[in-house]
Order: C-alpha cells, then structure tokens, then sequence
C-alpha cells in the first residue's frame, strides 16, 4: 500500500486550565492524572506529554499493544520519569 505520508499517530496530553476555574496556578499533569505509577520525574513541573508514533495501521493486536507500550515508555522517559518500563503499561 503507497501512503502520500507515513502514517502517524500522537498521543498528547496537556493541561491547559484548572479544572475547579482558580486563576492562582497553571496546572500541572500531577492535578489531573495520577503519574506516581511511573516513579519519580526529574522535572519540577509537566504540564504537557507528548509522544508519536509512526507504524503500518495495519499491524495486529499484540504488535499494536507492543508498538504502544514502547511508546508510552519513550515518553514517560523523555519526561523525566527514567524508571519507566514497558510492563508499567
């Protein structure tokens, strides 16, 4: 199959305002999903995630499921979280 671009997908997660509307802080990711699953980040504040990936759409169960779980722990790593491993997904 010829593609005009190689298929991608993005997964991004931000946080852009506070969910109860108080002005005082631009939120962090920590304020809307539990990360603690991951360890601990070398960064202060995250307040975006972001990760892409470029595969066949049509790869079966086991090979999507694998191609996501590196994903997640490619971004995980990326942003700060060094103790992330694939079987944390």
């Amino acid at each position: 199959m010829r593609w005009a671009y190689p298929p991608t997908v993005e997964l991004r997660v931000i946080a852009e305002a506070r969910y109860d509307g108080t002005p005082a802080r631009q939120p962090e990711l920590s304020d809307y999903i539990d990360l603690s699953s991951l360890g601990h980040s070398d960064r202060d504040q995250i307040r975006e995630m972001a990760v892409t990936v470029t595969a066949d759409p049509q790869l079966g169960t086991d090979e999507r499921r694998s191609q996501a779980r590196k994903a997640l722990t490619y971004m995980a790593g990326q942003f700060g979280f060094l103790d992330a491993a694939e079987d944390m997904f």
